[in-house]
């Protein structure tokens, strides 16, 4: 940053402490040095923190120690120092606390997590589903993780794993969906059918009532001599049973003999 003069407020010399000083302690030559080092960010280029640009307001990131620093122009190389913005936590003590360092049997732990179980599934349209849903919190997870992590490696290795059984299951995947459809397409047709059977027998049945109706509107006369119709069965050698009056049945040739 061209600055020849920074002049560094309280506030500023605060935030440096609680923010960007390694020791606990705030040297306005240091604070000025990290300021002349630092970049001037455009009007039209994103700020590297989420946060409101105020207008007036010259904003400059040092991008070594990840700071950023908010400034008012007082001339042109002259500028006064509002704040400083970091994207860590902040520190109130005496010193940041040390980084915690992992050692080979922890990374080693870390890495086993990573690791997925792929369970057994009755169909591929099962599997593709669970795949499905395991790679999406797969890029959730890489999402949230640094790339020069460990884990993020192991993270891309499964989720290569997935793409692949992915790819694989596709075919089945496409077969199975065809089975169902035509199995649904046939229990449909075999509905509509029978739907369209009981339609026809409704409409029958409404026919054969409508004509019982006419019928039984007819003339008196008709109904009275038109009545059920008895038909009598004949059988060879039995004579009418009507002449006999109540006797026993008899032959035909008995008959001749007693006559």
């Amino acid at each position: 940053m061209r600055a020849e003069t920074v002049h560094v407020t309280d506030h500023a010399l605060l935030r440096w402490r609680e923010r960007a000083s390694q020791t606990g302690e705030a040297r306005v030559q240091e604070i000025v040095q990290a300021v002349k080092d630092s970049k001037v960010i455009k009007k039209n280029e994103p700020l590297p923190y989420p946060l409101p640009r105020v207008d007036g307001s010259v904003y400059s990131f040092n991008n070594k120690e990840g700071l950023l620093f908010i400034l008012e122009s007082v001339t042109i190389d002259e500028y006064r120092l509002v704040t400083v913005i970091t994207g860590g936590p902040t520190y109130r003590g005496l010193a940041r606390p040390p980084k915690k360092t992992l050692n080979k049997k922890a990374k080693y732990v870390e890495q086993e997590k990573t690791e997925i179980d792929f369970p057994q599934f009755d169909s591929a349209i099962e599997e593709r589903n669970w795949l499905t849903e395991e790679k999406r919190r797969l890029e959730r997870e890489l999402a949230a993780t640094t790339k020069k992590s460990a884990k993020r490696k192991e993270l891309l290795k499964t989720w290569g794993e997935i793409e692949t059984r992915l790819t694989d299951n596709k075919t089945k995947f496409v077969q199975e969906q065809d089975k169902r459809y035509e199995e649904k397409k046939k229990t449909t047709c075999c509905c509509e059918l029978v739907l369209q059977l009981i339609h026809e027998v409704r409409e029958l049945r409404k026919l054969v009532e409508a004509l019982h109706g006419k019928h039984q509107s007819g003339p008196p006369s008709n109904r009275s001599t038109v009545g059920p119709v008895h038909v009598q069965p004949t059988i060879a050698g039995v004579s009418d049973l009507a002449t006999q009056g109540d006797g026993p049945l008899q032959p035909a040739a008995q008959q001749d003999e007693a006559a």
